[in-house]
């Protein structure tokens, strides 16, 4: 009994933050959960909100990263990925480029449909 009551816990833990990604609009992924490669920092970023939720902004000046950090980024276009083996929340990365700026937006993906 007591351990279908652990292990019940700990699919409740596992579970939560998942189901708090389809109910709240205002949750988004922070830098560190979306597995960007290293030596991307010091980015302006800031909070955009349209229906369907919120994302991450991060908006790099095209000469403050280096050429094959801005095509790894880039590459990672349209990809999801789980933050952890524990943690199955997936965060979504959408890249872009203009003459002067690289811009990468990060959300989490909703997975349930709720």
């Amino acid at each position: 009994m007591i351990a279908l009551l652990s292990a019940s816990g700990l699919g409740v833990l596992l579970l939560a933050p998942v189901v708090a990604v389809e109910v709240d609009d205002m949750l988004m992924p922070t830098v560190d959960q979306a597995h960007l490669p290293s030596g991307v920092a010091g980015a302006d970023h800031s909070v955009e909100c349209a229906s369907g939720g919120c994302w991450l902004r991060l908006s790099f000046a095209s000469d403050d990263l280096s050429t094959g950090i801005q095509r790894d980024l880039l590459e990672m276009d349209g990809r999801c990925r789980a933050i952890s083996v524990l943690d199955r929340r997936k965060v979504c990365v959408s890249a872009g480029r203009d003459a002067s700026t690289l811009v990468v937006d990060l959300s989490f993906k909703r997975s349930l449909g709720l």
